[in-house]
């Protein structure tokens, strides 16, 4: 397999004001960097989905992808299909492909954890391998194969945006984590504020 990295970062950021999350500070630099680096330790290239503040994320990563309009306000998943699609362009073709996601906000999820959902999408390259702790599924900490897009395509079509209900649709591969900890995200703006 050949994996992309994909930091989500194109929400709203209801829960802390209207505020880009992604580039709010946790411990003196912008979130998104906690996983950029978590990501970029393990593959390349690493892209963000992102909706606004294009300019800043530019200077993070080459390549910042925007939802599709069709897909505008739809969450994480519409994101997602962005990233899929972008992988098919590549000029190294799409076969074996796939699109290791996380989102923007969990700072304490770094290479290791990268790397165990890697190994596990490994062994189910066809199906969608979600990080699961005792707290249940951790669904934006995700390995998404190229070959899915389609199908997530007719998903968001149809008005479902749900990460779980999708992956089960087509292959549901959950990998197990000791630890609950690492995908504990900043949702309110107290949260940047303290150690993770």
């Amino acid at each position: 397999m050949r994996f992309t990295g994909m930091i989500l970062s194109g929400g709203e950021g209801r829960r802390v004001g209207g505020a880009d999350k992604g580039l709010m500070l946790w411990q003196g630099e912008p979130v998104i960097c906690q996983s950029l680096r978590g990501l970029k330790s393990c593959l390349e290239p690493v892209v963000i989905s992102a909706n606004r503040s294009m300019a800043h994320y530019r200077q993070l990563a080459a390549v910042v992808l925007p939802d599709a309009p069709e897909f505008a306000g739809m969450g994480p998943m519409a994101g997602v299909l962005s990233g899929l699609r972008w992988l098919e362009q590549q000029p190294d073709g799409a076969a074996g492909a796939a699109l290791v996601v996380c989102p923007c906000d969990t700072p304490g999820f770094g290479a290791a954890h990268v790397r165990t959902l890697m190994a596990a999408a490994r062994q189910a390259p066809d199906r969608v391998t979600v990080a699961r702790t005792a707290d249940g599924f951790q669904p934006l900490h995700a390995v998404f194969p190229v070959s899915a897009a389609e199908s997530l395509e007719a998903f968001l079509h149809a008005g479902q945006r749900k990460v779980i209900t999708f992956a089960s649709q087509i292959g549901l591969q959950p990998v197990d984590f000791p630890e609950s900890s690492p995908f504990r995200n900043c949702n309110r703006p107290e949260d940047f504020s303290q150690a993770p």
